[in-house]
């Protein structure tokens, strides 16, 4: 409860402070830092860093009653956008141009200010022409150096037995289970052919078929499953192990790809809904703390809410 209430959110990525204002505290923003005489331009941001086309932005443009926009900064009508190119696969920022405020009356700002939130549910940009500087700001928590949202701060996020809190890559346990070359190849003096992955061999379903899809695979690549695995490189071990970068095999009269042993067992451990093929596949598993949380539990969100510089984690292990 403690951090929910006090705890101030720091965004994982550039460690700054998260920001959140309402539509008052924006407008009284700008009319602080604009001095008087000094023209200040308010932006909507409705598309932040996304791949568009023109088609997909005039007819809401038109509606919205707004002729001026700006388009990864260059600013433009709406007859100029018609015409405009916009690369394939290049990523976009579009604000439209709300107004022009030559005098910074209370006002006149919050409605600009109202204007440009409501069209973007939630951010406005501040241009201030004389200086050129830019501010965003949003109603919800934001980090404008990542452009990084993030959820509301409650008890629910400090807890690992909640989706909400616990960490998205080991949900909350502290550790992962990954597979270990050396359980599932315990014999290395057998040879593929004989069965060396043993996992292949022992968990129910498919045996035959993947015995033979390394036969099509050996062939393709050139090595030799009637070789001892203890005799085949490391390069043959590592596409044996994780696959072949998306090349296509034939086998059965079906174009099919070759994962690679541990992503194999990865995936049906993750996907399986048998508890026996999930304690089989375990057996060729090993617990690792977890990289992304380093045992925490929690999510890396969780983790950057501080008080005094202190995480829910430090204060844990003191």
């Amino acid at each position: 409860m403690l951090f929910s209430k006090i705890g101030i959110q720091y965004c994982p990525e550039t460690n700054k402070s998260v920001k959140q204002y309402s539509s008052g505290e924006i407008a009284e923003k700008v009319r602080k830092t604009a001095r008087s005489g000094e023209e200040i331009v308010i932006l909507s941001p409705i598309i932040l860093n996304k791949e568009i086309k023109a088609n997909q932005l005039l007819p809401n443009l038109e509606k919205s009653g707004f002729n001026s926009l700006r388009v990864n900064g260059v600013q433009m009508n709406l007859l100029a956008l018609k015409k405009y190119k916009f690369e394939p696969k290049k990523k976009y920022d579009v604000e439209i141009v709300i107004e022009t405020i030559k005098d910074i009356k209370k006002q006149k700002v919050v409605e600009g200010v109202e204007k440009a939130l409501d069209l973007s549910n939630g951010s406005v940009v501040v241009l201030n022409l004389k200086t050129g500087d830019e501010d965003l700001y949003t109603t919800y928590p934001f980090c404008p150096e990542s452009g990084k949202t993030f959820e509301p701060i409650e008890p629910r996020s400090f807890s690992f037995n909640s989706p909400h809190g616990a960490c998205t890559r080991c949900t909350g346990l502290g550790y992962t289970l990954n597979v270990d070359s050396s359980l599932i190849i315990p014999n290395p003096r057998l040879t593929l052919a004989e069965g060396a992955i043993q996992p292949w061999t022992r968990i129910v379903g498919n045996q035959t078929y993947y015995q033979k899809l390394l036969k099509v695979v050996s062939e393709k690549q050139k090595f030799d499953i009637n070789k001892p695995v203890k005799d085949l490189s490391k390069k043959v071990m590592d596409l044996v192990l994780y696959g072949t970068d998306g090349q296509t095999y034939e086998l059965d009269n079906k174009t099919v790809r070759f994962e690679g042993v541990i992503p194999n067992l990865t995936q049906r451990h993750a996907e399986t809904d048998s508890e026996y093929v999930r304690k089989e596949i375990e057996q060729y598993m090993r617990e690792s703390i977890c990289p992304v949380c380093e045992g925490k539990r929690l999510k890396q969100d969780s983790l950057s809410v501080r008080i005094d510089d202190y995480s829910i984690s430090d204060i844990v292990e003191m």
